[in-house]
């Protein structure tokens, strides 16, 4: 059985591993493809969250300019695929070697197609190490923020409600496809602008633990790498209002029931009716848990986007803050616009935090490019 060593410094160890093909410690997660007379592959291991790791990976591949073919991430494990130059096959793996644990192998491996003993590239393996390795440092070397967040939502003046709204009038109709386009702005130097597009088909409906749901299926396609991804999120119209009820993304053989559902509209629905809806942070560092006040803003809005333009459209506000004990605060304020007929036609999203080791501040905008009934 044919053995290699590589020798690895992450965040300032010093790692010697020595991998034995097929063994325990990677057979699950690389299967037979470790092959030492054909691939150049190199391994270290670190003390330091997963999620960091992940994003660490992610970073450099990009700061490379590696193409990216694919990417999945896990509970316990990431993979990312890609190729640049002649190198036709670039793999990066992390992986969690105790479940649990912040003991994280970091593995990068190349070669070109087909896949010959002189194929593999040592040079560029031990350079996708070291950027990862820059990235790990970097995270290790900004000051951690308390992410025990709670919320300050100051208190909405009581507003009168309007006429009720009729919600199925602004909902998707069946067997419509959407496109939409998706841009990020970060002010910081360090971030850069991100794009993406996805469509958005609403489906037949079904029915999903008694409930009847409408299957609504998104596909997503980054507009720098190419990479696509795919879920269903499965939608409920019923008495308490309009809400996502279940997720089922690429690895999930059944939908999964949410903790609890996700209101867009919620009854009473009109004119200044509000409530609060928990969710999440998007453009921060981590996601930090929130508490949004969402209120029915207007109801005859009108709105362009690269679609065309839309009249009496609802317009709906969401906003929060959030503050930890170390008086680090965020701040997220936005908004979505429905069509009557048509259903969801933009949103602009804002998220500001007062300390940079929280996030970067941030704009989101989603607009409907195209629709085809």
């Amino acid at each position: 059985m044919t053995t290699k060593k590589s020798t690895v410094v992450l965040l300032g160890i010093l790692v010697v591993s020595t991998w034995v093909p097929g063994s325990a410690a990677g057979a699950d997660l690389f299967d037979a493809l470790i092959k030492a007379k054909t691939h150049m592959d190199l391994q270290g291991t670190t003390e330091t969250p997963l999620d960091v790791v992940w994003e660490a990976a992610q970073d450099a591949v990009q700061e490379l300019g590696i193409v990216v073919d694919g990417k999945k991430f896990s509970e316990n494990k990431g993979e990312i695929g890609g190729h640049i130059g002649q190198l036709d096959y670039i793999r990066v793996y992390v992986w969690q070697l105790v479940p649990g644990s912040t003991k994280i192998g970091i593995q990068a491996r190349t070669a070109m197609l087909p896949k010959t003993s002189k194929g593999y590239d040592h040079a560029y393996a031990t350079k996708i190490m070291n950027t990862i390795n820059g990235k790990l440092r970097s995270a290790r070397n900004t000051p951690k923020a308390d992410t025990s967040f709670t919320s300050t939502n100051k208190p909405e003046p009581q507003r009168t409600l309007g006429t009720p709204i009729e919600t199925a009038k602004y909902l998707s109709p069946l067997g419509q496809k959407a496109t939409y386009q998706v841009q990020v702005r970060w002010t910081s130097a360090e971030k850069k602008q991100t794009s993406w597009q996805y469509i958005a088909e609403t489906m037949e409906k079904r029915t999903l633990n008694d409930k009847q749901v409408v299957p609504r299926k998104t596909e997503s396609t980054n507009a720098k790498t190419g990479q696509q991804s795919s879920t269903l999120d499965y939608y409920v119209l019923d008495e308490t209002g309009y809400y996502r009820y279940a997720e089922q993304k690429e690895d999930m053989v059944e939908p999964k029931i949410l903790d609890s559902p996700n209101y867009f509209f919620k009854t009473p629905f009109a004119l200044n009716a509000s409530w609060q809806e928990q969710g999440n942070t998007i453009l921060m560092r981590t996601k930090i848990p929130t508490t949004y006040v969402v209120i029915v803003d207007k109801i005859d809005d009108i709105v362009t986007v690269p679609a065309g333009s839309f009249e009496n459209c609802l317009r709906i506000k969401f906003s929060c803050e959030v503050t930890n004990s170390k008086n680090q605060r965020v701040n997220v304020e936005g908004y979505d616009w429905y069509a009557p007929g048509v259903g969801h036609v933009k949103e602009i999203r804002k998220e500001k935090a007062s300390d940079p080791a929280i996030g970067d501040e941030g704009t989101m905008t989603i607009q409907l490019s195209s629709i085809q009934n």
